[in-house]
């Protein structure tokens, strides 16, 4: 219970507009006039932040006389227990689906939906007047839809040109060293799991993303993938690689299937027979956030 003051507490403070990320959202889908999770068996629920309770807070300060010299501050926070609560089919919003950001804290599931600043001021009146939240007992998960830009690194591997400058497409499949940095979009599940005993979030995400890719590739030059030939000595060169991913993820790993283009970067690339031609490609990718 005080831990749980202790985060009312500073959700107090917080404005909700404040608390919205523009890095990810959380969608809730709208059914008979109830916002629920993704399972459709969590209704959104809301008190109003004016029913609150007047508790004590311990704080600690130093003093030169005595190191253990305490004092309490008198602070107010909404109290869930006896409040009235409600679900949303209480809430005249005219919204197919609310976005926003989810923290959890004891057995509730804190959401701060997002402000349409200005387009609509009765709503984000509304918003900023209430605490929305789910109920998550603990040992119990609640899944939600979200979707979230993101950037991260990611290595092609196993590259097949599909065409050729030469006359037939022949070791077209490339086995390569190369890196990637890609920026794009995801969207997918987030599980929210309250763990007894555990202070962090438990949440994990599985997700489909869809990526710009732009990267550095460096390939082996000899008489068997040049025209015209270069002669029997081999000799490396880097390729510009860019192009578009599309992922599967399980949080911030991913199987990714790729295609683009390899422009060289040197004169001498230009010979080689799968210059800035496409190809498909299989790889794994790691997302910073």
């Amino acid at each position: 219970m005080k831990k749980l003051y202790f985060f009312l507490l500073l959700s107090s403070t917080l404005h909700a507009q404040s608390t919205f990320s523009f890095k990810e959202k959380i969608h809730l889908k709208k059914i008979n006039n109830q916002y629920f999770s993704q399972s459709n068996r969590n209704p959104l629920q809301f008190v109003n932040k004016n029913e609150k309770i007047t508790i004590p807070v311990k704080t600690f300060t130093s003093s030169i006389e005595d190191d253990s010299k305490t004092f309490y501050e008198i602070n107010t926070v909404v109290d869930y227990q006896k409040a009235k609560i409600f679900v949303t089919d209480s809430l005249d919003i005219q919204y197919s689906k609310l976005s926003g950001e989810l923290f959890l804290e004891d057995n509730k599931l804190l959401f701060y939906p997002r402000l349409e600043e200005k387009e609509d001021l009765k709503y984000d009146k509304f918003i900023r007047n209430h605490s929305f939240f789910f109920d998550l007992p603990e040992r119990s998960s609640l899944d939600v839809h979200y979707s979230s830009w993101h950037i991260g690194v990611l290595t092609l591997p196993v590259k097949a040109y599909l065409k050729s400058r030469s006359d037939s497409v022949k070791n077209n499949v490339i086995l390569a060293a190369n890196l990637n940095v890609m920026f794009g979009k995801k969207w997918g599940t987030k599980r929210y799991y309250n763990s007894p005993g555990s202070r962090e979030d438990k949440v994990s995400t599985k997700s489909w993303s869809m990526n710009a890719i732009l990267g550095i590739t460096r390939v082996e030059l000899d008489i068997y993938n040049t025209t015209p030939q270069i002669g029997s000595i081999k000799t490396n060169v880097t390729n510009l690689s860019y192009g578009l991913a599309v992922g599967y993820q399980l949080d911030k790993f991913g199987l990714f299937l790729a295609t683009g283009i390899d422009s060289p970067l040197s004169s001498l690339g230009k010979n080689w027979n799968f210059s800035n031609k496409p190809w498909i490609g299989l790889g794994l990718g790691l997302g910073f956030w």
